[in-house]
């Protein structure tokens, strides 16, 4: 799968109102797992391992759903300002779902993981429709 194809399907993923019922951006909680090195690809894999579509069923897992979740969600974000650049539209529409204001969308704000709860925003479709 390629970049746009992963992260669209990682944005996709983690944004479902399944598990973010509320429509707000879940904050870090403390925890071991740091994946700011890791790339999409790997943080899909994480986001698999950890089920977080089994995780939303129990609340005792709470606290680790938010975890998994913000970190996934975090991956979107960086990529998405990273990438804007090069695909200036799919990351408008991507870091918009993300409820990232425009003043949040710069180089100096992906280097750094944010701690401030945010409502998700809309967009319409997917991001990266299947080609056929």
């Amino acid at each position: 799968m390629d970049l746009a194809g992963q992260l669209g399907n990682l944005l996709n993923r983690t944004t479902a109102k399944a598990l973010i019922h509320n429509g707000i951006l879940p904050v870090k909680h403390d925890s071991v797992v740091d994946p700011s090195d890791e790339s999409v690809h790997q943080i899909i894999a994480e986001l698999a391992d950890n089920e977080p579509w089994n995780l939303v069923k129990n609340p005792d897992e709470k606290k680790r759903l938010d975890t998994v979740l913000f970190y996934s969600l975090e991956a979107c974000r960086i990529a998405g300002i990273l990438l804007q650049p090069v695909m200036p539209t799919k990351m408008e529409r991507l870091l918009t779902r993300l409820g990232v204001s425009e003043s949040d969308r710069y180089f100096k704000d992906a280097c750094k993981l944010t701690q401030t709860e945010r409502p998700l925003g809309e967009i319409d479709g997917v991001l990266f429709p299947r080609l056929k």
